[in-house]
């Protein structure tokens, strides 16, 4: 949903459930018109966060993300610059990439990016952009997760998550974007991606 000129703000819905004692939180999540920013005012916290620098696994892959099943760097999902990330329906039906983060627990996250599908509307492939936060074990404490397929359409928009505290003993927060069950002519790209920690 988009309001011209201001963000709108929606029950993101029913959490996801997670094994004990892993939490996820009620989400809200922002779609904001074309042109308009996030209010957050501050630095990114990611690197690389517009994909522009390839990654030693060459010209698909991007520095400091790990990309996992049908994902790739590409020339054509970019929304500024040169490069975005693209789910590839015609690779595989599932695909991912991600990127940690040190992180502070008790701290609030906010997660922002550019986004434009193929389709017009989105039927069948289920993307998600999440949050997930882990102990100094890389233990999977709990997460915010937001279903993007709804929002998504074929006219680049950003879209915010907005994070709940993380949890006790929070040391990373991994910021995911995933894709599963994807079919043809429904192909997410993803650019300028920005995480930041609510002052």
């Amino acid at each position: 949903a988009t309001n011209s000129g201001t963000a709108t703000w929606l029950d993101a819905g029913p959490p996801a459930t997670l094994s004990s004692p892993s939490t996820v939180s009620t989400r809200f999540y922002s779609v904001f018109d074309a042109g308009q920013a996030p209010p957050d005012g501050q630095p990114g916290l990611l690197l690389n966060p517009s994909f522009e620098a390839a990654g030693i696994g060459g010209v698909y892959t991007a520095t400091n993300w790990t990309k996992y099943g049908a994902c790739n760097r590409e020339v054509w999902a970019a929304h500024s610059g040169s490069y975005g990330m693209a789910h590839e329906w015609w690779v595989s039906t599932s695909s991912g990439f991600y990127q940690d983060i040190p992180a502070t627990p008790g701290a609030m996250y906010i997660l922002s990016a550019w986004c434009l599908d193929d389709a017009a509307a989105v039927v069948t492939s289920v993307y998600t952009m999440k949050l997930e936060y882990y102990d100094n074990s890389m233990n999977l404490l709990g997460s915010d997760v937001e279903n993007l397929s709804p929002l998504v359409n074929n006219i680049w928009q950003q879209i915010s998550l907005f994070g709940s505290a993380a949890p006790p003993n929070t040391a990373t927060v991994r910021v995911v974007f995933d894709a599963s069950n994807m079919i043809s002519g429904e192909t997410l790209k993803i650019d300028e991606v920005n995480l930041m920690m609510v002052p």
